[in-house]
């Protein structure tokens, strides 16, 4: 179990590990593989250059247990004249076929989801994410852990 975590890992460094334009990064980690909508879920982070466009990721590790094609959310995003919340679903499964739409091999999947593209942060100043998941059971199962990345958006170059 734990070779094919590893391996899960190692393609998602690969995937989206290459990627080291974000500028924020803060992983949660679930004990158990077990979500508590108890645990809180939070990070602050500093913006230094309003006005750039920023894209907010998140990516979700899950395993075999997770119960459910879907993972409701959600998030809240506050700061400087800023005051971002949405409940949103994520789809894990394709509906019909009931196969994974994440990566990796085995029995551990990752995901990646944009929650804001193109998100201009008005001022500069520190900012607060949180994130708690809305699924009907208070512990959640089969949920590794949840990765929050800011990074700037790429612009094409003919814009």
């Amino acid at each position: 179990m734990k070779k094919k975590q590893f391996l899960v890992w190692l393609i998602a460094f690969f995937i989206f590990g290459c990627e080291d334009d974000h500028l924020i990064q803060k992983v949660f980690e679930f004990p158990r593989n077990a979500w508590d909508v108890e645990k809180k879920t939070f990070c602050e982070f500093n913006i230094v250059s309003p006005d750039q466009p920023y894209d907010l990721v998140l990516l979700v590790n899950s395993n075999a247990i997770y119960p459910y094609q879907n993972l409701y959310i959600r998030y809240c995003l506050e700061g400087e004249e800023v005051s971002e919340s949405a409940m949103i679903e994520l789809q894990l499964f394709d509906k019909k076929t009931g196969k994974p739409l994440g990566y990796g091999w085995g029995d551990t999947k990752l995901y990646q989801f944009s929650l804001l593209s193109n998100y201009i942060f008005k001022k500069t100043g520190v900012y607060r994410f949180q994130l708690e998941h809305v699924m009907r059971q208070k512990v959640l199962l089969g949920i590794e852990r949840v990765v929050f990345r800011i990074k700037p958006t790429k612009l094409n170059k003919n814009q």
